[in-house]
């Protein structure tokens, strides 16, 4: 009978290499994912790594209404490559991100800092939100699940809660439709949170061009009702203020005056409307029959009724000419006569706009002109 130790030395497989190989281990090999030492493979390429020198969420306590919560966050690139910082998105477009001038690359072992804001709003709520960030090798495609190897998501937030002395309903005076010149009335209630009476000082409007009338009373409870009254601007458009109402301090010895802020938009349209709606010049004359001017006819409805009317025209107006006539037994109607003369306008084609305005400078109708000769 043959012995162990023979079939293992003839077998070409030393039994002191058998041993080994059962405990694990091997002279003089090396492991394809770490070295002797145990770190990491030169072959194998490290994730790039950003870390926040902080917190990632910063919670700004109460901030008062309309005021500016603020974080600054300092990133610190630990990778000995160059990384670009990417915004994937925000969980609210009022978190402002500001970042260095894009595109945002961090240089080996550098800082950057980036700061984040928004504004604390009339709500009695905690006010949080949150940008989210992808740091990797450049030109890298983020990934959502986090498992990239050229790269890692970074979420930082923001939260705050509105410090609310002043309840006020509406919050806002917001998009008040009308038309140019008209009048138009709104009211705010302002409140203590804490109860007490309000006392108006003061109250402006900033950054409206109109010229207001303010009435306060206050009521049972103590709240005020500020009363705003006025005239739409005289141009179309839309408008964008606020106004200011200062509050006495409280009668528990706080004399400092409080200034609430309450936000007015106004979307202004023209008073009054054209038929038609707009007036298209087209030539069908032939050298035989040529046609020196054309002649068309708009009514304008005007619900102020018999004040005057004029009419003019923005933008290229050479070879055009407009008369407004009242139209008879009927009051808040006007008859303009348009009139194209061929013969004076520079280009063949084009188009201007016919400004209807009352005697105030209100816009009543714009009518749109477009000539095809």
């Amino acid at each position: 009978m043959r012995s162990n130790h023979w079939i293992l030395r003839r077998g070409g497989i030393p039994l002191a290499a058998c041993i080994l190989l059962l405990l694990g281990g091997c002279t003089g090999c090396a492991s394809k994912e770490a070295s002797i030492d145990g770190r990491p493979d030169a072959r194998v390429r490290a994730r790039p790594q950003v870390r926040v020198a902080g917190p990632t969420h910063v919670f700004k306590g109460p901030v008062p209404v309309y005021g500016q919560g603020a974080a600054d966050f300092v990133l610190v690139n630990e990778a000995d490559e160059v990384l670009e910082l990417r915004l994937l998105r925000k969980t609210c477009p009022c978190l402002d991100v500001t970042l260095p001038e894009a595109p945002v690359l961090l240089a080996p072992r550098s800082e950057t800092t980036i700061a984040m804001s928004m504004m604390a709003p009339p709500l009695d709520v905690l006010y949080q939100h949150m940008a989210l960030f992808w740091a990797g090798r450049p030109g890298s495609e983020p990934d959502f699940d986090d498992a990239s190897e050229d790269g890692h998501l970074i979420e930082l937030g923001l939260s705050m809660r509105p410090q609310l002395d002043f309840f006020i309903r509406p919050s806002a005076i917001d998009e008040v439709t009308g038309g140019a010149g008209t009048s138009f009335s709104r009211r705010v209630r302002i409140r203590r949170f804490e109860g007490g009476a309000v006392h108006v000082r003061s109250i402006t409007m900033q950054n409206l061009p109109i010229e207001p009338r303010f009435t306060v009373e206050e009521d049972a409870d103590g709240a005020a009702w500020v009363q705003v009254e006025s005239r739409y601007p005289a141009d179309p458009g839309m408008y964008q203020g606020v106004m200011d109402v200062l509050i006495r301090g409280t009668a528990q010895g706080d004399d400092r005056d409080v200034t609430v802020h309450v936000p007015i938009s106004l979307r202004v349209r023209p008073r009054g409307h054209a038929i038609p709606a707009g007036v298209v010049f087209r030539s069908d004359a032939t050298e035989s029959a040529p046609t020196p001017g054309r002649v068309a006819r708009v009514t304008i409805h005007d619900p102020a009724g018999a004040v005057p009317l004029r009419a003019g025209f923005t933008g290229r107006e050479s070879g055009l000419t407009a008369e407004v006539t009242p139209s008879p037994g009927a009051p808040g109607r006007w008859d303009i006569e348009i009139r194209l003369d061929p013969a004076v306008l520079e280009h063949p084609k084009g188009a201007s706009r016919l400004e209807v305005r009352d005697a105030d400078g209100n816009v009543v109708a714009d009518v749109p002109v477009v000539w095809y000769l």
